[in-house]
């Protein structure tokens, strides 16, 4: 991924890219991840996720309140779990919004 904006962070001591996606409306992490962190999840067994490639992929759950460190800056956010190949997280426009207005 050449042009990919990747963000080192750190999520609970642990240290992860994310990929910054501005066609993601929401945030995902890592179906693995989900699990190995201890993430309290509320179930949505009937959400599925339309991916780039446009297959729907189960979601595992959503884990709400995470909070996560980029560079010295703390954020929290809520985040789908869904299989996610090679990245730890994507960052969507739900994150952004964190930022401030997008214009």
């Amino acid at each position: 991924m050449e042009h990919a904006m990747l963000l080192p962070m750190h999520m609970h001591r642990h240290r992860l890219v994310a990929l910054l996606d501005l066609g993601s409306t929401s945030n995902f992490l890592s179906t693995d991840l989900l699990r190995s962190l201890w993430l309290s999840i509320d179930p949505c067994p009937m959400l599925r996720v339309l991916v780039a490639n446009g297959d729907r992929v189960p979601c595992q759950g959503v884990a709400r309140n995470v909070a996560l460190t980029i560079d010295t800056e703390g954020f929290t956010i809520g985040c789908y779990g869904i299989e996610l190949g090679e990245f730890d997280l994507i960052l969507g426009v739900d994150f952004l919004r964190t930022l401030g207005p997008i214009l």
